[in-house]
């Protein structure tokens, strides 16, 4: 945990601890669960941002050859340049919809990668 000012002001960075619980009548206990409950939504808005924007990858580890193996690759949202391209060609296109390319591609993303 770091602390630093900004303009004056105290500011407390990412992750919490139970130093960073202001609560009166709480005990070491409780402020460290509070602090493991804010870490935890913490790192889901965070993960669930970074999967929308990178996507996911998962692979096993094979001992015997030393090679990582069975990769699965989720992909994320295209690039900035692929985006704007398939919204050009919707619109040029007429099909600026809920059955254009730009809006399936991504629909699938937010979709894949829900918030829940």
């Amino acid at each position: 945990m770091s602390n630093s000012t900004i303009n004056g002001r105290y500011r407390t960075h990412y992750p919490f601890d139970k130093d960073d619980v202001q609560g009166k009548g709480l005990t070491d206990a409780e402020k460290t669960a509070l602090a493991d409950k804010w870490n935890a939504a913490h790192e889901a808005k965070w993960n669930y941002k970074k999967k929308r924007r990178d996507g996911y990858s998962t692979s096993s580890f094979n001992p015997t050859t030393g090679h990582r193996e069975n990769i699965v690759r989720q992909e994320g949202y295209e690039v900035i340049g692929e985006q704007l391209d398939k919204l050009w060609h919707d619109i040029d296109n007429g099909t600026l919809d809920k059955t254009g390319n730009f809006y399936t591609a991504i629909k699938t993303v937010k979709d894949k990668w829900s918030k829940s």
